[in-house]
């Protein structure tokens, strides 16, 4: 069986065969998860599984879809308005809630998520490569 090609390592520029950087240690989604926190830490938790699951039996297709005339398999469930921390009331209100399929929730998710210098998500980048920035 062939092996995976080489790649560069995105912190160090070093070429690694593996997951894992030989050189700097870095692998490719570990620094951003663990500064994440799980996902207890982030608010889905045993009572937000719950939600979810009642969200999707309640609302089964995508909302964007219907409203666009086509019948889409809600699979997510999306925050209207984000909440801040796991004792923000808006993680489990009903009103905040909208089933959506995967690619609307994921277009959704990466407008909020747009990395802006010094902004809220500036802390879960990865180090830019050496020599860069």
């Amino acid at each position: 069986m062939p092996s995976r090609p080489a790649k560069l390592c995105v912190r160090c520029r070093a070429i690694r065969t593996g997951d894992k950087c030989g050189a700097c240690g870095w692998a490719p989604g570990k620094w951003a998860d663990r500064a994440r926190g799980s996902r207890h830490e982030r608010g889905y938790d045993n009572q937000w599984t719950k939600l979810r699951a009642r969200k999707l039996q309640h609302d089964p297709l995508c909302a964007v879809c219907l409203a666009a005339g086509r019948t889409v398999a809600a699979d997510q469930v999306h925050h209207v308005k984000p909440f801040n921390g796991v004792n923000d009331e808006l993680r489990l209100r009903w009103d905040n809630l909208m089933s959506l399929c995967r690619a609307y929730h994921e277009t959704e998710t990466a407008k909020r998520q747009t990395p802006i210098p010094g902004g809220a998500h500036e802390s879960t980048r990865p180090p830019p490569p050496v020599g860069v920035g």
